[in-house]
Order: C-alpha cells, then sequence, then structure tokens
C-alpha cells in the first residue's frame, strides 16, 4: 500500500505542474495500468498485506502471551532482576561490614594499635561499620533471598488475574450482544404478530404502539451491547499488546467454573503457609528488634529515642500477632461469599427458565386471545432481563474462583526487599 500511495503522491505532483493535455495522458496511463491485471494484483495485493489476520486464543493461551511477551513480561522480567540485584547487594554489605570489623579486631590486637584501632571505630561507627547494621543486613539479606521467588510468582499471579478479568470482560460483552440481538429478534417478531392482529382488526392500535417501543428499545439496547463489545475488544487489544483494531476469537465459552476441592481449613493453612505477609511482618518484628537493641545501647530508657523506638516494635510485635487472624478471617469471608456467588448462578439460571417458560405461555394465551400483549411484553423483558443476570451471576462467580486461589496462594501482590 504505501508503495501504491507513493507512486500516486508522484503522480499527483506530476500532474500538478504539468500542462491539462499531458496530466490527462498522465492520468490515464495510471488508470490504465491499475485496471490491468497486474496492477489489480498489487492492490489486492497490497490491501492483503494492511489487513490483520485474526488471532484466536484461549484464556490459558492469552495468559502465556500476557506472562512471556510485550511490555508487562518485561517489566516482570526486569522486577524480578531488581530482586536479584536487591539481595546481591545485601550480601555484598555484609560481606564489606565483616571484613572491616575483622580489620577493626585485627589491628587492636597489634601492639601499639588499641589507640588507632579506638580512633578508626568512631569513624567506622560513623559510617555504619556496626556490628549491629551488620546483624541488620543480614537480616534484609536473607529475607530479600526468601522472597524472590514468591515475588515472582505474585506478579505472575497479577498478570494472570489482569488476563482473566479482560478475557471475562470481553466473553461477557460479546455474549450480552448475542442476548441483545435474541432479544430484538423476538420483539421483531412480535411487533409482526401485534401489526397483522392489529390490522385483522383484532388487537388495539395502543398495542401497536407498544411493541413497536419494546422494539426500538430493543434496537437501542443492541446499539449499546455493539458499543460495550467494541470497547471491551479495544481494552483487550490494549492489554494484550495489540493493535486495537485487531480482530480477537476467543476460544474459551462463558462457562461456570467447578468449586475449588479444598476444605475451609486447607484453605486456610494454605494461606497461613504460602502468604509472603506473614514472613514479612515477622521480619518487621526483627529488624526493629535490632533496632531496638543499637537504641538501647545508648540511650536512656527514657529518652525520647528509646521510647520512640519501644513504641515501634510494640506495633510491629502487634501486627505480626494479629496477621495470622486476619489472614483467616479473609479466607473464610471469600470462601463463604464464593459459596454465595455459586447459589447465586443456580438461582439466575433458574429465574432464566422460568422467565423463559413465562414469556411461552404468555405468547400462547396471547394469540389464543386468553391474555394482554401487556403480559407478553412483561414477560419477554423479564426474559431478557434475567438472561443478562445469568451472564453476570457466571462472570462474577468464575472472577471470585480466580481471587480465591490467588488468595490462597502468594497472592498478587509484590513485596518491597
Amino acid at each position: 500500500m504505501k508503495k501504491i500511495i507513493s507512486c500516486a503522491l508522484a503522480l499527483s505532483m506530476l500532474l500538478a505542474g504539468a500542462s491539462p493535455a499531458f496530466g490527462a495522458s498522465l492520468a490515464q496511463q495510471a488508470i490504465a495500468m491499475l485496471q490491468s491485471p497486474a496492477g489489480a494484483a498489487a492492490v489486492a495485493s497490497s490491501s492483503t498485506a494492511e489487513k490483520l489476520e485474526p488471532i484466536s486464543l484461549s484464556l490459558e493461551e492469552a495468559v502465556f502471551v500476557m506472562q512471556n511477551e510485550g511490555t508487562n513480561a518485561e517489566t516482570a522480567r526486569l522486577n524480578r532482576e531488581t530482586d536479584e540485584a536487591i539481595a546481591k547487594g545485601y550480601s555484598e554489605t555484609v560481606t564489606t561490614i565483616k571484613e572491616q570489623l575483622e580489620a577493626l579486631s585485627a589491628l587492636s590486637n597489634v601492639p601499639g594499635g588499641a589507640a588507632l584501632s579506638l580512633s578508626m571505630s568512631s569513624s567506622l561507627e560513623a559510617a555504619g561499620i556496626t556490628v549491629g547494621n551488620e546483624r541488620m543486613v543480614r537480616l534484609q539479606r536473607d529475607f530479600a533471598k526468601a522472597h524472590i521467588e514468591s515475588n515472582a510468582k505474585a506478579e505472575m499471579n497479577s498478570l494472570e488475574a489482569k488476563t482473566v478479568e479482560i478475557y471475562y470482560g470481553l466473553l461477557q460483552a460479546r455474549e450480552n450482544l448475542r442476548v441483545s440481538q435474541e432479544n430484538l429478534a423476538l420483539q421483531q417478531e412480535m411487533y409482526d404478530n401485534v401489526l397483522s392482529k392489529y390490522e385483522k382488526g383484532v388487537v388495539a392500535r395502543i398495542n401497536v404502539l407498544s411493541a413497536e417501543n419494546a422494539l426500538l428499545n430493543a434496537k437501542h439496547s443492541v446499539r449499546s451491547a455493539e458499543a460495550g463489545v467494541h470497547a471491551a475488544e479495544m481494552n483487550f487489544n490494549l492489554q494484550m499488546g495489540y493493535a486495537l483494531d485487531q480482530e480477537v476469537i476467543l476460544t474459551d465459552a462463558l462457562t461456570v467454573l467447578d468449586f475449588p476441592e479444598i476444605t475451609l481449613e486447607e484453605a486456610i493453612a494454605s494461606a497461613l503457609e504460602k502468604r509472603p505477609e506473614v514472613d514479612a511482618l515477622s521480619f518487621v518484628v526483627d529488624l526493629q528488634q535490632q533496632v531496638m537493641n543499637s537504641v538501647a545501647a545508648v540511650s536512656n530508657r527514657r529518652s525520647s529515642a528509646y521510647l520512640k523506638q519501644q513504641a515501634s516494635l510494640t506495633a510491629a510485635k502487634k501486627a505480626a500477632a494479629d496477621i495470622p487472624t486476619q489472614l483467616e478471617m479473609a479466607i473464610r469471608v471469600s470462601y463463604e461469599s464464593l459459596q454465595n456467588l455459586r447459589e447465586a448462578v443456580d438461582i439466575a439460571q433458574a429465574q432464566a427458565a422460568l422467565a423463559a417458560e413465562s414469556y411461552r405461555i404468555a405468547l400462547i394465551s396471547f394469540d389464543a386471545g386468553v391474555n394482554t400483549y401487556t403480559d407478553v411484553e412483561e414477560a419477554e423483558i423479564l426474559t431478557f432481563q434475567c438472561n443478562q443476570a445469568v451472564l453476570a451471576a457466571i462472570t462474577n462467580y468464575d472472577l471470585a474462583v480466580y481471587d480465591f486461589l490467588y488468595s490462597i496462594d502468594v497472592g498478587t501482590t509484590r513485596l518491597t526487599l
């Protein structure tokens, strides 16, 4: 296409400075060239090159793309490298402090070196080369090394959660469009039916106007659903790193996931074992205790520095003591909520089935002259709303399943090392 545009640009420049006759000649030649088999083939080839081929993706494939390709995957890789560099930096600092302290100790044992050792000790202490700081940096090193993998896993969980959300968002939008189109077809059929009855003198004009109004609302619902699909498609492509107009075929359907095969007690135990917050708060207690030891060595117990650090240590201990209970409470609430959402799916599906049957009976009764058009319209609208409610219930439940599984693993949030 670029070649054709360039040719067209060159032709326009030539035509702009040429005589009318000469310009007409060139234009005729260009038209003849484009109409020739070779020219038509070139145009067709160019159009094909510009058109994006559709991409088919299952949810699993979409997650793989998100976690291994594009800027999100690159950011995750860089974050892991940063964590490794931080852990290495702590190790190097421990080594440096240890070597300096050992050299200082050796100097004090050399005849005549005591005075020099005392002078150097003050300089090293001012630079942070102390036994207390060595212990704190060791704690930081060990904590960082212990959580490189959990941080990487949490980031992968985060990317998976992001993919699941946009995949389900697009699935639900397309299903909403399908339901809206089915509703429009029924409203069109009903309108034609009512109009036919009106022309035969069976129903009043008010019924025709009501059916027409319902048809217009159904058309509006379709347009709104189409806009929702377009927005969901663009958001999906944006998050996946595709062109906004990339056509994506989702190969997975919106179906109800199985309830997690884990008991509540097992879920709580898993969270307490795997969630890094437990270890993180324990680490904070150890770190605050080392600071407390350092402050106590140089401060009066009534000094503001001592009292302030004592308050910090007490707060850290309380947070560490509370986190297991907080996690247990969160898992219990999440588990019960998941059960409720699963029941909500069954309820929504049962209501949709009931609404569909009520509509069928109302339509038969209307055709038989037993009930009014208003009864049919109300039944049809209820059916449409119930079908939409089913889609929402399935989406809410499935997303909650993923969130629950993340919550009993390492979660989706990285720790600061």
